[in-house]
């Protein structure tokens, strides 16, 4: 379209400054409009801001687009979350991103067409070409250009993180006596809770039951959380709630314990952001 100028292409995706400008101005007034966030208007200055209550509905609307950056976003809060400040190692950069790929699988939607090293090559090299990062294939490491926009692309996915790491910690106390998921999952988000007036996590989005259902899903699949559908009776019904427990074999614990360790060092990484 734009090499034929058959176009009439939205604000948005018009690449003069003052027109991007003008489009995110006028993006902002419309949440300002249907109530999704607020402006503070004093003369000839407006400061918008989004009260703790709008938080999560406005959350919706990031959820919408995020698979569109998530292989971004992981390649992002890898290199971030790297032992390596300068020239990460391509290796340690795609282990990494398998990683949180992994734990994420239950959350975001990934290619599966091609094989995974296929996928993270083809997103790294985006990231070149859009000067994010420069890749020595040399020495097979990989450095940041741009800080900002790396910050900015693991935000998005920051409250994954937070939520997840927070779950951890409480899952770490879970019994090996089966307990009724429902009435764990309102403890895990109480102490989850606990964790964000805290500042152990950043966003109130964090606090989320579904991602914390996902979480024990990705943890049953992996064996270290064992579940069964259990009959309970009452005077006038049965039903058949889940229950869950920690598998107690010495193996599971410690793949839990290395687990939770390991996003204890990525969150202290990005409280810093």
């Amino acid at each position: 379209l734009k090499k034929t100028g058959n176009h009439n292409l939205s604000r948005t995706l018009q690449n003069q400054v003052e027109i991007r400008k003008k489009a995110y101005l006028q993006a902002a007034e419309r949440f300002v409009k249907y109530g999704n966030i607020k402006a503070w208007r004093h003369k000839n200055k407006t400061i918008y801001y989004v009260p703790q209550e709008l938080r999560l509905a406005l959350d919706y609307y990031k959820n919408n687009i995020i698979n569109f950056f998530v292989p971004f976003s992981l390649i992002s809060a890898a290199i971030i979350v790297s032992e390596h400040e300068d020239n990460i190692p391509l290796d340690e950069l795609q282990e990494k991103v398998l990683f949180f790929s992994r734990l994420f699988k239950y959350e975001f939607v990934y290619k599966t067409d091609k094989p995974y090293e296929q996928v993270f090559e083809n997103n790294l090299n985006k990231m070149v070409q859009w000067r994010l990062l420069k890749l020595d294939t040399q020495k097979g490491t990989v450095f940041v250009k741009d800080d900002y926009k790396v910050a900015l692309l693991t935000r998005l996915i920051l409250n994954f993180i937070d939520s997840y790491w927070a779950g951890l910690q409480v899952i770490s106390h879970l019994e090996e006596s089966y307990v009724q998921e429902k009435e764990f999952l309102n403890q895990m988000l109480k102490e989850i809770m606990f964790f964000y007036y805290n500042g152990h996590i950043k966003s109130h989005e964090s606090i989320s039951k579904d991602y914390m259902k996902n979480l024990i899903i990705y943890l049953t699949d992996i064996g270290i959380i064992q579940s069964e559908f259990m009959e309970i009776k009452s005077r006038r019904k049965k039903y058949w709630p889940l229950f869950i427990k920690l598998n107690s074999s010495p193996e599971k614990k410690r793949e839990l314990m290395n687990l939770k360790i390991r996003l204890d060092n990525y969150n202290t990484k990005l409280l810093e952001l």
